[in-house]
């Protein structure tokens, strides 16, 4: 996995004397290699070598933090004026091991405990873009993706049941390309099994389903592979979200989680988000002395409606109230129909090794005649019966793959049964007539 800032470079600095009114400031980008080696301890992963994605700088006391920002895009070469406005820092207190955001307008100096010198701070994408894989921007794309990818394995996204083992598959090939070894990887097999919310009870044949198609998507570009990953996880009502802690009107302890959609709340007892109001239809958002935020929102056409919460402290309701705010003023520029109709992407072919004689028979169960020159895929029961003059021929449907043979693969084919002591098992099994004959404007409009 090439690093973003190529060979990592570790300096020294002595920030006693005419450097003692700085900040040495590790900045870390989101790394799955790191997640995994370092959250999950895991010894045995399938990269080729190490890349500390880290670098330093020195930053003055009083200096904003959107300095350190913008110091960050020029070295990362991050051009992109819309995405660089979704970049921002956190920060985790090892103290009460509680992570926030740092308020770019604001100096460091006022954000951070008074004992941190060497603060080390994460450099990611707070607001997550609506179509993640249409990013152009290589490097903003990689940060992302890397993210997401995080993100997944520490089981924030709810998978779908019948999604589990296509984009496990995805995840494997997108991240680790041809390097994964369901033997000696065993471990990734589990977090994955967890992070999609299954127990690992009783669950080898969703395993086998997994490896088998992650083998599939053997020769499928990494890239494609990964936006497909991605394009499924930015379905999930939980995609792009962030989430603090609140009080409601009942004093009951909940989640409040913010991303492009809108407002989500959860209670501690529940696992699901409910959305509770969009961007477009809230009104207003305020707070008061006694550190309760209301949001009032548009209930049908004339009906307002209105949400209350209460914070612990001044600070934080200030803090809860600024990220409100910033979604709220960033996810306006989007029109409702930006965000419901998403591009489709589509879906890469898969490929398989070529069919051994003897190991296995394709299903050829057509006649070698067709009505047009309409291409319809088969189902999965059975294949397309076709009539004359056809320049395609669509097989029945293999394991996870459906085999289009064109009409030269064809002759190539009943050419080589002449010779094949297993011609006579072979046609018999799949009726084809060797006494077809083909038009030659069909081999014209190859």
């Amino acid at each position: 996995m090439p690093s973003l800032f190529g060979k990592s470079h570790l300096y020294r600095y002595d920030i006693q004397g005419g450097a003692k009114s700085h900040y040495l400031v590790f900045v870390h980008l989101p790394c799955l290699q790191t997640h995994l080696k370092h959250l999950y301890h895991l010894s045995l992963l399938p990269f080729n070598d190490y890349e500390q994605e880290t670098i330093e700088c020195l930053m003055n006391y009083n200096s904003l933090t959107i300095d350190c920002i913008n110091y960050l895009l020029q070295r990362l070469h991050i051009r992109d004026e819309k995405l660089s406005n979704c970049f921002a820092l956190s920060y985790f207190n090892k103290i009460n091991n509680q992570s926030y955001w740092l308020d770019p307008d604001i100096s460091m100096r006022q954000q951070l405990p008074k004992s941190e010198l060497k603060p080390n701070l994460t450099f990611t994408i707070l607001l997550y873009p609506p179509v993640p894989y249409a990013i152009t921007d290589e490097k903003a794309r990689r940060i992302l993706y890397q993210q997401i990818f995080c993100n997944f394995i520490s089981s924030m996204y709810p998978v779908p049941t019948n999604l589990i083992e296509t984009l496990s598959a995805y995840f494997l090939q997108g991240c680790f390309e041809n390097k994964f070894d369901a033997d000696k990887n065993r471990d990734i097999l589990r977090l994955i099994i967890s992070a999609v919310g299954l127990s690992e009870e009783n669950t080898d044949g969703i395993k086998e389903k997994i490896i088998e198609l992650y083998r599939d998507l053997n020769g499928v570009d990494t890239r494609s592979a990964q936006n497909q990953f991605v394009h499924q996880i930015s379905q999930s009502n939980t995609y792009g979200m962030i989430h603090f802690e609140l009080k409601n009107t009942l004093n009951e302890a909940i989640y409040l989680g913010l991303n492009h959609n809108g407002i989500h709340s959860r209670s501690l007892l529940r696992n699901e988000f409910k959305l509770e109001a969009c961007w477009h239809n809230i009104i207003s958002i305020s707070s008061n002395k006694h550190r309760q935020i209301t949001i009032s929102m548009k209930n049908g056409n004339t009906n307002i409606h209105t949400l209350i919460y209460y914070t612990d402290s001044s600070s934080y309701n200030r803090y809860c109230l600024r990220l409100l705010h910033l979604f709220s003023n960033y996810f306006l520029k989007y029109s409702p129909s930006q965000l419901e109709n998403i591009p489709k992407l589509e879906t890469p072919r898969t490929k398989k090794q070529n069919l051994i004689h003897g190991a296995s028979v394709p299903d050829l169960r057509s006649d070698g005649e067709s009505l047009s020159n309409d291409r319809t895929p088969p189902s999965v029961s059975s294949s397309t019966r076709s009539s004359n003059h056809s320049s395609n021929m669509w097989t029945g449907s293999l394991p996870n793959l459906t085999i289009q043979l064109t009409t030269q693969q064809h002759i190539n084919e009943t050419s080589k049964k002449k010779n094949d002591p297993y011609a006579t098992y072979a046609d018999n099994l799949n009726h084809i007539d060797e006494n077809e004959t083909i038009s030659p404007n069909l081999l014209m409009n190859r």
